[in-house]
């Protein structure tokens, strides 16, 4: 079958977005230059600008996917567990890994880029963002149904405070292994706080 136009751009796309992150994997994303993408695309220098304008912009994509991905995933997990509160917490943690096994380099680069992002690139981000809080959220109001959340807990707040520590926490994370314990530890207390539980002596 003869692929479209359509089909072919978004091959193109994709192959484009394969090589950038063999290459930043391999060489580094400082070191990884559009010729060299181009090269191990297999297609002309130009074409990369013709679909992304900057490699802050291909990183972007990376991370988009791993968001979706990682809502694919807590709805999964909202699925395999009859304690909506444990269910809840270990989609947290779960999303805290994931974003963790992306070298420090690239976690600075996209926190930088953020705030010189496109508004259509900040409504994607949140679209995915808001994809992987929803299950999380229902998972909490299902713990309040069954009693094991206070009844006075404002889901929808606590979700935002609980995104924004952990954006926070990944910053800190990001500049070695000591730091990322540490930033776990105080955004796992943040989380407990804001449940209003304490996780010590909570029985999943």
């Amino acid at each position: 079958m003869t692929k479209t136009r359509t089909e072919k751009k978004q091959a193109t796309r994709e192959k484009i977005l394969k090589a950038a992150y063999a290459l930043f994997d391999e060489k580094g994303y400082d070191e990884t230059s559009y010729t060299e993408i181009a090269e191990r695309a297999g297609v002309g220098y130009g074409t990369i600008y013709t679909h992304f304008s900057s490699k802050e912009n291909l990183l972007l994509e990376h991370y988009l996917e791993l968001i979706y991905l990682q809502a694919e995933q807590v709805q999964v997990l909202s699925s395999e567990t009859a304690n909506p509160l444990q269910a809840g917490l270990d989609m947290i943690d779960m999303v805290w890994n994931q974003n963790l096994t992306s070298p420090i380099r690239r976690l600075t680069v996209f926190f930088s880029y953020r705030w010189v992002s496109s508004k259509e690139d900040y409504d994607r981000v949140l679209d995915a963002i808001n994809a992987v809080l929803k299950p999380i959220g229902t998972m909490f109001e299902q713990a309040k149904t069954h009693g094991l959340l206070e009844k006075t807990i404002t889901v929808p707040l606590v979700l935002d405070l609980i995104s924004a520590a952990h954006l926070h926490a990944l910053q800190e994370a990001r500049f070695g292994e000591d730091e990322r314990k540490a930033a776990k530890k105080k955004f796992d207390g943040q989380v407990d706080y804001l449940l209003q539980i304490d996780r010590a002596n909570f029985i999943g």
